[in-house]
């Protein structure tokens, strides 16, 4: 079992009220620490599972978090010692437990933050893809998709709907627009300075989308947001090569760029089935595996955009499917 160490500051003499309203099965074991040179605040710490830990982080925010100085961290041991043989019960093919909201939300805003290093990515696998693409190198654009910038903006964004986190929706949409607007200069610049064909094996490949590449998508996007999800980011490498949101967006740029509109055109389809397929999946396991927000008004604002968000992207997949069947 993942083990977790969530630490709090609380106000000396409301200890019991943490006892009273925490179950002992939710933990291994919980402690109180008198801090040195204060009178006014103790340090809680308990020991619990990724199932349980975040009704322990919200349990304790919603007791304490209305007094200043409130303050509350969660780390990940690797081991303890004893465990006292505290075993988690779940049925045989019951959900795997995930991390936790918070746990999660950290590591999505960092993805979804414009920084120098995530434009820096961009660049770098937009030259990567560019160049893999043009040789017609395969292992070359398995490199630009495995550095996948566009994955991480695009879960985040299915993250910022399922919580009604309107910052996290609008820093996504952001990063992913000024990474688009930098991959897309890049192809141009490429495509009109490289004899770019569109007989390029590697760049013919993703000039034509059909319903299958659609599936692919929404298999991938799920993927990805369940390796999320469970904290089992290892396996999200393949997801990276699955979806491949880059190559098709830069093979569109480029033979934009060579003025090949026609098959650009087929390029651009191909990219957005995969945006299209990362946002449905990520909505759908967020969803399914109960991230909500902690409130009951963020809940229900969240249950709002949660069928706004399926409203549009089933829209432009419906949408996209006939586009595929007209052609």
């Amino acid at each position: 079992m993942e083990l977790r160490l969530i630490e709090a500051y609380i106000p000396k003499g409301l200890e019991e009220k943490l006892l009273e309203s925490l179950d002992d099965d939710k933990y291994i074991w919980l402690r109180f620490h008198d801090i040195d040179n204060n009178d006014n605040f103790v340090l809680v710490r308990v020991l619990t599972t990724i199932k349980w830990d975040e009704e322990v982080i919200d349990r304790i925010t919603s007791l304490y978090s209305v007094y200043e100085g409130f303050e509350l961290v969660v780390f990940q041991p690797k081991t303890a010692e004893p465990l006292h043989n505290k075993k988690e019960h779940r049925k045989r093919l019951g959900p795997i437990p995930r991390i936790s909201r918070q746990e999660l939300y950290v590591s999505m805003f960092s993805k979804a933050t414009l920084s120098f290093s995530n434009i820096l990515m961009v660049i770098l696998s937009a030259i990567v893809a560019g160049i893999g693409l043009y040789k017609n190198d395969p292992a070359v654009i398995i490199g630009a998709m495995v550095m996948a910038p566009f994955l991480g903006p695009n879960m985040a964004l299915g993250l910022g709907v399922t919580l009604a986190d309107t910052r996290l929706i609008f820093e996504s949409i952001k990063t992913l627009f000024v990474m688009l607007i930098v991959a897309f200069v890049l192809g141009i610049i490429m495509g009109w300075s490289l004899p770019v064909n569109p007989n390029i094996p590697q760049i013919a490949s993703r000039t034509d989308v059909d319903i299958l590449a659609v599936i692919v998508a929404l298999a991938s996007g799920a993927a990805g947001t369940l390796s999320a999800i469970t904290g089992e980011m290892a396996s999200l490498v393949g997801v990276m090569v699955a979806v491949a949101l880059l190559p098709p967006f830069m093979v569109f740029s480029m033979l934009l760029g060579a003025g090949y509109f026609s098959s650009a055109f087929g390029a651009l389809m191909l990219f957005f089935a995969n945006i299209i397929g990362v946002n449905l999946a990520s909505v759908t396991l967020f969803n399914i595996y109960g991230i909500t927000p902690m409130t009951w008004w963020d809940k229900r604002k969240a249950q709002i955009l949660s069928a706004a968000a399926y409203g549009l992207w089933f829209l432009l997949l419906l949408f996209l499917i006939t586009i595929i069947y007209s052609v």
